[in-house]
């Protein structure tokens, strides 16, 4: 039975992504700061560490097959653990990799890849960089703002909604520049799972958005419609979005430094290769 590696396993994507897995390889999982998935009677192995920290974890990766990358940082306060975290830790990882000789190393990335994505993107494009220039056979997944039927979470689309059902007024952006395109967890599982021991996805980089481009009202809209709940939907100007958040990141410091900048860059579409290699086609936003 082949050997896969999971870091960031106790992620949005990870216990689904597990559930699966577990009946096919032997399944290790890096453990940091939360409990991580367990069930009773799984034959998982758990290795606790820090990305940053080798010394915790690098002998875990002799004799694996697969890694699959999923850790990393998406809205911390202190900036400087996007480096860190996102490009440091997965150097590390890297290093580790090329010297036990794995034969496939699926990372995912994000869609808001790039230096106009903030911090955080700029930190994955590092990473990604860094994996490219290494001997090890690669899979990279771009992975757009991902969400559950039960919105679960903390982050992005969950916090959204949970704002949606608890606030009688919504904020929306006007500016049609800003875009999303939100995928289901359970086709960016999906996806993972397709490229995993795939020879047709070495040396390929997948981007997996939704199929729409949505702006902020239209997510809202949707959002309210699933819920069959009305509420006032106000319009804010960019300058005036950009003046909050400011007060919010750098007065009270709720929220990460870049997060405004990440919202604001172009992001990627779905790429064509998803629906040819890994045989997966997104669905719609709630339809």
């Amino acid at each position: 039975m082949k050997k896969i590696f999971i870091t960031g396993a106790s992620s949005f994507l990870s216990g689904s992504l597990v559930d699966i897995l577990k009946n096919r390889y032997d399944i290790t999982l890096l453990e940091h700061k939360k409990a991580l998935y367990s069930k009773d009677g799984d034959e998982i192995k758990i290795v606790q560490g820090s990305l940053e920290n080798v010394e915790e974890w690098g002998k875990a990766i002799f004799e694996t097959d697969i890694i699959i990358h999923l850790a990393g940082v998406t809205h911390p306060k202190n900036i400087g653990l996007y480096k860190k975290i996102n490009t440091d830790g997965t150097s590390a990882l890297v290093s580790v990799s090329e010297k036990y000789r794995v034969k496939q190393f699926i990372f995912i990335s994000t869609s808001a890849v790039g230096k106009n994505c903030g911090a955080y993107g700029k930190s994955k494009m590092e990473a990604e960089v860094i994996l490219k220039r290494s001997k090890v056979p690669y899979t990279i997944l771009r992975v757009g703002p991902s969400y559950s039927d039960n919105f679960e979470g903390k982050e992005g689309l969950a916090s959204l909604v949970k704002l949606a059902r608890k606030s009688p007024i919504l904020p929306y952006l006007t500016d049609n520049n800003i875009k999303f395109s939100p995928i289901h967890k359970d086709d960016v599982v999906n996806s993972i799972i397709a490229t995993v021991d795939n020879k047709e996805t070495i040396f390929k980089t997948y981007t997996l958005n939704g199929p729409e481009i949505l702006s902020t009202k239209e997510v809202l809209s949707r959002v309210l419609n699933k819920n069959k709940t009305r509420k006032i939907l106000i319009p804010i100007p960019t300058f005036l979005a950009k003046i909050i958040f400011f007060f919010f990141s750098k007065i009270i410091k709720i929220l990460a430094p870049d997060q405004m900048q990440r919202m604001l860059s172009k992001k990627e579409p779905l790429s064509q290769n998803v629906l040819i290699d890994l045989k997966i086609s997104p669905r719609k936003f709630l339809k």
